[in-house]
């Protein structure tokens, strides 16, 4: 038998391949787990390539008897014969969105909005000065050699 099992259904969209394969993981040691493509699941469905044929059957009589759920659905899967997907698509895909795309659609924003798309923030400061809009442009001491002029100046006043 082939060690890869295609997921044929049950997969959500907020189902990641980390939660995907720490599941398959209770049947054995998994080589590659690859989520397919999200926009076209049937074309591209989520599959996981495990170490040996012993944990992947075992894998597939848990699904096939409804014992794996991930995000409280239960998954189908399938023998699969394909080593899987070539490591650079041949076809691009529309619309590609990453992990921080997928998080901000979750989180309910777009683009971040707000400041420029710096998600509600205001930006920092590129300046590396921590005099803020100091006026006067003389050299600043340090806060210890300043107390030690202030009271320098505070004893000479009371002598006077």
């Amino acid at each position: 038998m082939a060690n890869t099992l295609e997921i044929i259904g049950g997969c959500s969209a907020t189902t990641t391949r980390m939660i995907l394969k720490r599941e398959m993981e209770r049947f054995g040691s998994v080589d590659v787990c690859h989520m397919g493509n999200r926009d076209n699941i049937e074309k591209e469905p989520p599959w996981v390539r495990f170490s040996d044929s012993k944990a992947a059957e075992a894998a597939l009589e848990a699904i096939s008897t409804g014992q794996v759920v991930i995000d409280g659905i239960i998954i189908k899967a399938s023998k699969s014969a394909r080593r899987g997907p070539p490591l650079v698509s041949r076809q691009p895909r529309d619309m590609e969105m990453g992990s921080r795309d997928l998080f901000l659609q979750r989180q309910g924003q777009s683009d971040g909005g707000g400041h420029g798309g710096h998600g509600g923030r205001r930006p920092r400061s590129r300046s590396r000065s921590r005099g803020g809009g100091r006026r006067d442009r003389r050299p600043r001491r340090s806060r210890s050699r300043r107390r030690r002029s202030d009271s320098k100046r505070r004893r000479s006043r009371s002598r006077s």
